[in-house]
């Protein structure tokens, strides 16, 4: 996906204006450029918040084992700490 944005911003006037673009494993779709760039910009929204939200569960669930085992919650020790921006 990354790569995807970067050849697209590095190559903006010498990209046609339909361009073969790779999905999942085995899918080509011949799109045009400014679409091409929206799909992969939502698909990279999409995989960030997914990616956040595994993050938090996973704060969750190492909290609530820490809690079972009666050690320091990771609040405790620093590790639910809000950003001030």
């Amino acid at each position: 996906m990354f790569e995807n944005m970067q050849f697209t911003n590095r190559c903006k006037n010498e990209l046609k204006s339909k361009n073969w673009i790779c999905f999942g494993s085995t899918t080509f779709i011949n799109i045009s450029k400014d679409k091409a760039v929206k799909m992969i910009e939502d698909d990279i929204k999409g995989t960030e918040e997914r990616i956040e939200s595994a993050r938090e569960e996973l704060k969750n669930r190492v909290d609530e084992l820490r809690k079972m085992e009666h050690a320091k919650d990771l609040e405790e020790l620093g590790f639910k700490l809000q950003s001030i921006v």
